[in-house]
């Protein structure tokens, strides 16, 4: 009898191995849970019942009883692998957390691609965990619910947790052999095993220094940049700063074939957590280079009367050639910071193509959509959002085929800002931002656009506010854009208030006054095709004295 059970026990082993059914370990840098060992197991998810409400938006939800085991039993032959082959349910109730992270461990193990399950609505429960993504992914289809609502209030582990983390298989390298930079720098003495993008940092020196109700000390002076392997930098995204000493230099690879995740439909269930000043990283970040995110849908639901902010649903930072397109996303309840849906930091060849979100681009009771720093090459092309906004530096942004909302165009920065083919619902087309020194080192053309005026309680809209008195050090010499092409541009004064009396060409509040720390202003405005029913004027004599304006 022992050799018979014996015989059996070599024949179910067998027929394991041969179809695919194996023990599942996980990233060592994922969570762990409890899984079979031989195609069929049990999970550690539990069920936490609730529901979604009449009208489709998932409502707050109330614990359940601990979930079933979860089967497992999956096919690598077939080229991809499914949620559902690893245990996810897809009933909108029961967590199918972990069966998500187990099914992107395998296939990044085994280089497939994952696909959801059709008509599947998959429950994410608050958790610090986060499933890790190497390979392409297909969410058509599919919907998935991301609980914050119910998050656990005494543990903040889940609270910085992303969801998905789109990573390369290849690690970063930490650079000690880069020791000063000098900007517009071409080559760097150094070789890689694979092109990179570099980001430096010298602690010593701050920039970006705040001015106004959020001031603070400033950052450490910052700069991104890709170089070949052999270290030559690419001339698209130049180093723009000089750094005596660097402190730091991290070499992110960049992957040469593209990933791509494909649609998808995910609500957030905001968390109700009291104001802690601290921002919430849920959702899906992209840190690897060539990735190109299509066709997903985000929503927002249980905003109640209080929030912590959060960083953005879409998060990418240390990338370059990411692209987002034809997306929708959701503009957030603002309760006492911003709070963004789409956010890129460190990041060059940024693109956000035929995009546009749930609510009104003009309702001031969502905050403005989306927020970059220390970014190059950023493109808006056929985008319907509530703003672009570049808050410590992009060098080089297009925005065209676009319509924005009452936050407009916001950016500090150098190189080209070129806007065309675009409408802004407002009463400042583009908005220099004072708290970081209004400044453009550059030049900035304005093309076909028009500016839709909107009811306020100020008499008068401005084509461009540049607002630096020169009082206050922001860690670099500012400047406004120079020169400054003004060609073919609409006011639509339909629905303006009836106090409105026109337009400043540029709004300022220097005087000529000394300033302690110069803001130097345009040079030359070339403009043409200018239509508006009211006078285009000038805020004050210094402006008029200091700038000149070429009507063509």
């Amino acid at each position: 009898m022992k050799m018979k059970s014996g015989l059996v026990f070599l024949l179910m082993v067998l027929l394991a191995l041969l179809f695919g059914c194996i023990t599942i370990d996980r990233d060592p840098s994922a969570a762990p849970s409890v899984v079979g060992g031989t195609g069929t197991g049990t999970g550690t998810g539990t069920s936490t019942g609730g529901g979604t409400t009449p009208g489709g938006a998932p409502s707050p939800r109330t614990p359940a009883a601990p979930a079933t085991p979860r089967v497992i039993d999956y096919d690598l032959s077939k080229g991809y692998l499914t949620y559902k082959e690893f245990g996810a349910v897809g009933d909108g109730k029961t967590n199918d957390f972990d069966a998500i992270i187990d099914t992107h461990n395998m296939a990044n193990r085994h280089g497939l691609k994952v696909k959801a399950d059709q008509g599947f609505t998959y429950y994410i429960a608050a958790e610090a965990k986060t499933a890790r993504i190497q390979t392409d992914t297909d969410w058509t289809g599919a919907e998935f619910i991301i609980d914050d609502y119910n998050g656990p209030r005494g543990s903040s582990g889940w609270r910085d947790s992303w969801v998905f983390e789109v990573q390369s298989a290849e690690q970063r390298r930490t650079i000690s052999s880069v020791t000063s930079l000098t900007k517009g720098q071409t080559k760097l003495n150094l070789e890689l095993p694979f092109p990179a993008l570099i980001v430096a940092q010298d602690v010593r020196v701050r920039h970006f220094i705040r001015s106004g109700p959020d001031q603070n000390s400033g950052f450490p002076q910052t700069d991104v940049f890709m170089i070949d392997r052999n270290g030559n930098v690419d001339p698209s995204a130049p180093i723009i700063w000089d750094f005596a000493r660097v402190s730091s230099m991290i070499a992110y690879p960049i992957d040469e074939n593209v990933l791509t995740l494909t649609g998808g439909t995910f609500t957030t269930m905001a968390n109700s957590i009291p104001r802690l000043h601290n921002y919430m990283s849920r959702g899906i970040r992209i840190i690897r280079s060539n990735t190109v995110i299509d066709g997903l849908v985000h929503y927002v639901t249980n905003e109640g009367p209080q929030s912590e902010p959060y960083h953005g649903f879409i998060f990418v930072e240390n990338s370059v050639n990411v692209t987002l397109q034809n997306s929708t996303l959701t503009g957030r309840r603002y309760y006492y910071m911003g709070t963004y849906d789409l956010q890129a930091n460190r990041t060059i060849n940024f693109s956000v193509i035929n995009c546009d979100q749930t609510n009104d681009i003009s309702d001031r009771t969502w905050w403005g959509i989306m927020a970059s720093n220390y970014s190059k090459n950023i493109l808006y092309d056929g985008v319907k959002f509530s703003r672009f906004d570049a808050h410590m530096g992009v060098y080089n942004t297009t925005i065209i085929n676009s319509e924005l909302g009452y936050h407009g165009v916001a950016v500090v920065g150098s190189g080209l800002l070129r806007i065309e083919n675009t409408k802004v619902h407002g009463r400042t087309f583009l908005h220099l931002r004072g708290d970081y020194g209004a400044f453009w080192e550059g030049e900035a053309i304005i093309r076909n656009c028009t500016l839709v005026m909107v009811p306020s309680n100020f008499n008068y809209g401005n084509i461009i506010l540049a607002v630096n008195k020169g009082n206050h050090n922001y860690g670099f010499d500012t400047f406004m854009p120079d020169p400054i092409t003004i060609d073919g541009f609409y006011v639509d004064e339909t629905n303006a208030s009836p106090n409105y009396q026109g337009n400043f060409l540029i709004w300022g509040e220097n005087d000529g006054s000394f300033e302690r720390f110069p803001y130097r202003l345009t040079r030359t405005i070339y403009i043409s095709g200018y239509r508006s029913a009211k006078p285009l004027i000038m805020p004050n004599d210094h402006f008029e004295r200091q700038i000149t304006v070429v009507r063509r």
